[in-house]
C-alpha cells in the first residue's frame, strides 16, 4: 500500500460534536493548517476535515445520529 506523501502510517479519525470547533481549537493551541474540509449536503455540517499538525494528519467529522 502507498502512503500519501502528506499522510502518515497511522492517522486518528475522530467524531467531534462540533467540527468547526475543533479546527479553531487546533489552530489555535497547535498551530494546526487545514488541509481539506469537506461539507455535508446541509452546507454546515462538515462530513470530512483533515488538519495537519507539524507533518502529522488528523481526520474528523461532526458528530451526527448514526455517528
Amino acid at each position: 500500500m502507498k502512503i500519501p506523501e502528506h499522510y502518515q502510517a497511522v492517522m486518528p479519525y475522530l467524531i467531534v460534536k462540533t467540527a468547526r470547533k475543533f479546527i479553531d481549537f487546533t489552530e489555535a493551541v497547535f498551530g494546526a493548517r487545514v488541509i481539506h474540509t469537506e461539507k455535508g449536503e446541509d452546507g454546515t455540517t462538515i462530513k470530512h476535515a483533515e488538519v495537519q499538525i507539524e507533518g502529522s494528519t488528523i481526520m474528523f467529522a461532526d458528530a451526527t445520529e448514526q455517528f
